[in-house]
């Protein structure tokens, strides 16, 4: 059995944390955005150079087949089924090696360098799952030229997903959003003059947050229309129930269910409040998931709620209806 699962969803959207859980299943092979530093051809530009379904296919091969530092480095770094103990030791090693070789090597000569880590596994493992959050083709053509991989997409409450940003770049912990790419956005808005003729210092941060949301999420929804080797999760449903809609998804995808799972979700649900820490996975997801409710202010909400409203994707939460 050779599964491949894409995890797809805009940042701040719970991504990370879903594939964490996928990540502790034993036999998943798992890759955290190797599209940061996908080695090869370049991606097209946004209009003017043709693409074909087979670039689709390549990239998803690349994608898949990337061993990145960047994209096996998260940690915990966990021992898998399919790796020997002096397997996961010698790599496990060699991924802190080369993390502080790289970080002497961009601090001392700036050199922008991309280091890759062997597999090292004894037999190929049974699924394969990649964790992007940006694709450079729209993405439900991505999940039309790749009917055999399953594409698992997590959307996450507009108003969340904007506060979580504009929070995190408030804090330094990530840069000011921008539009999505104008002749996407021209499927979906209307401007006086056209897309083309708009600029990010337009808008505010939440406003360029709603847009993307709008946009990206709504092709997510023209492809689940479409086919069916898409799924569509909540976050807000996962935080509710994680264990429960977990092994949902794990059916849906053939994986079997894990303690090792249910006890790093478990983790998560004895948490007392959201994390300290920006990035971490030591939060209590319900508390992570209504945050905004309180912390958002009203004339923000009612902004993005306006923008995100015309998006397909608005019907996946009653308050947009």
């Amino acid at each position: 059995m050779n599964i491949r699962v894409w995890i797809h969803g805009e940042g701040r959207s719970g991504t990370s944390w879903l594939q964490k859980i996928f990540d502790h299943q034993p036999d998943v092979f798992s890759l955290f955005e190797p599209e940061a530093r996908l080695p090869g051809k370049p991606a097209p530009a946004p209009r003017g150079v043709p693409y074909t379904p087979e670039d689709l296919r390549d990239y998803a091969e690349r994608i898949f087949a990337s061993r990145d530092l960047r994209a096996v480095k998260k940690r915990p770094i966990l021992r898998k089924a399919y790796r020997s103990a002096l397997g996961h030791g010698l790599r496990t090693g060699l991924i802190y090696g080369e993390f502080a070789l790289e970080h002497v090597l961009r601090k001392t000569w700036r050199a922008n360098i991309c280091l890759s880590v062997p597999d090292m596994v004894q037999y190929p493992p049974s699924h394969r799952v990649v964790k992007c959050v940006a694709c450079p083709y729209p993405f439900n053509e991505m999940v039309s030229a790749n009917q055999d991989i399953r594409f698992l997409c997590i959307i996450r409450h507009p108003c969340a997903t904007v506060h979580s940003t504009a929070r995190g770049v408030g804090l330094g912990k990530m840069s000011k959003p921008y539009l999505p790419q104008r002749y996407l956005l021209d499927q979906f808005f209307s401007f006086d003059g056209g897309a083309y003729d708009i600029s990010e210092e337009e808008f505010t941060i939440q406003e360029l947050m709603a847009y993307r949301w709008a946009v990206y999420n709504g092709l997510v929804k023209k492809a689940a229309d479409a086919h069916g080797n898409i799924r569509i999760l909540r976050y807000e449903d996962l935080c509710n129930d994680p264990i429960g809609t977990m092994k949902d998804v794990f059916d849906w995808v053939d994986l079997p269910w894990h303690r090792n799972c249910e006890e790093f979700i478990s983790d998560a649900l004895l948490a007392d409040g959201d994390a300290k820490d920006y990035h971490s996975f030591k939060r209590n997801p319900l508390v992570a998931a209504e945050k905004w409710k309180t912390e958002m202010p009203a004339e923000d909400q009612a902004l993005v709620k306006s923008i995100a409203r015309q998006s397909p994707a608005a019907h996946l939460f009653p308050d947009l209806a």
